[in-house]
């Protein structure tokens, strides 16, 4: 994993004692770290910078009131960070190095660490936070790694079969953008139930009791459902025909069905389930649904 350290200079040394606790992860091979002080004299310090952002499969943001103040660090590196998470393409983790208010901030949608988001520079002895933090950090590397694993054995699975048609994922809501190909002998259902065991899509999901989600899961050829019974060639499928896996989310107390088909997300008719939300589809209610999507991306151990 190629780690990118994005920080505050007042948060140097700080920087420097997560590094060395972050030491046995390299060690064992699992870890490349990357930060500004690495850039070697006479190189182009943007450009360096630049292309080990984009690089990097983990980015730690090193959350301080300098970093939430600082153009460069918010508005550039975090914003960009985010984006990559978004697209499934890097892992994001916010590192509370001292206290300061970003709830309302897009990187508190993040699960953050030490534990309980507490601040480092809060802990009676420091280094048991920075130890706490590398110990999260190698749970997170072991889950990507995990993840990568299942994507890949699904990719083979379903390639072996030259003859077949590719199926497109929402690489928004899943974080894959490369087609699979499937056999056109194999039922839709067997597709679906391979795509839902390899990437442990959720039958539901409740968030702390608030509000709850249901998912379904259908594969769409030419605007039409496919049935989950019949093979693929059995219902019109052809060779290199395109499918869509078609995700329908529907809260618990919602009206009706939020959609998302490819690579678009739209959300209609939600009714929030919080105590006083609104019950309309708009406003606050769906900036919720919109946060509560865009954080499944966020959620491991899928």
């Amino acid at each position: 994993m190629r780690l990118f350290y994005s920080y505050s200079q007042r948060d140097q040394r700080r920087r420097a004692r997560l590094e060395a606790h972050l030491a046995p992860l390299q060690r064992e091979g699992l870890l490349d770290q990357w930060h500004d002080r690495c850039i070697v004299p006479g190189a182009d310090f943007q450009a360096e910078i630049d292309r080990h952002l984009e690089e990097a499969n983990l980015i730690l943001l090193l959350i301080s009131p300098e970093f939430i103040a600082s153009d460069y660090c918010y508005k550039e590196e975090a914003r960009r960070a985010l984006a990559r998470h978004a697209a499934g393409v890097a892992w994001v983790i916010p590192v509370m190095v001292r206290p300061v208010d970003y709830a309302e901030t897009p990187i508190a949608r993040l699960h953050a660490l030490p534990k309980n988001a507490r601040p480092v520079s809060t802990w009676r002895d420091p280094d048991r936070a920075w130890l706490d933090v590398a110990q999260g950090i190698r749970r997170a590397i072991a889950a990507l790694r995990q993840r990568r694993a299942e994507a890949q054995l699904l990719r083979t699975e379903l390639s072996e079969d030259a003859e077949g048609t590719r199926i497109y994922l929402s690489s928004e809501l899943f974080g894959f953008t490369k087609p699979w190909r499937v056999s056109l002998a194999l039922p839709a259902g067997a597709v679906l139930d391979s795509i839902q065991a390899a990437l442990k899509l959720p039958p539901g999901l409740d968030h702390g009791g608030r509000i709850g989600m249901s998912f379904e899961y259908h594969l769409v050829h030419k605007r039409r459902q496919l049935a989950r019974t019949r093979t693929l060639s059995a219902q019109g499928v052809q060779k290199e025909d395109v499918l869509e896996l078609q995700v329908n989310v529907r809260p618990f107390a919602a009206s009706q069905t939020i959609a998302v088909t490819g690579e678009v997300m739209t959300y209609r008719g939600w009714q929030s389930a919080a105590p006083g939300g609104p019950q309309s589809g708009t406003g606050a209610a769906d900036q919720t649904a919109r946060r509560l999507l865009e954080g499944l991306v966020a959620r491991a151990g899928w």
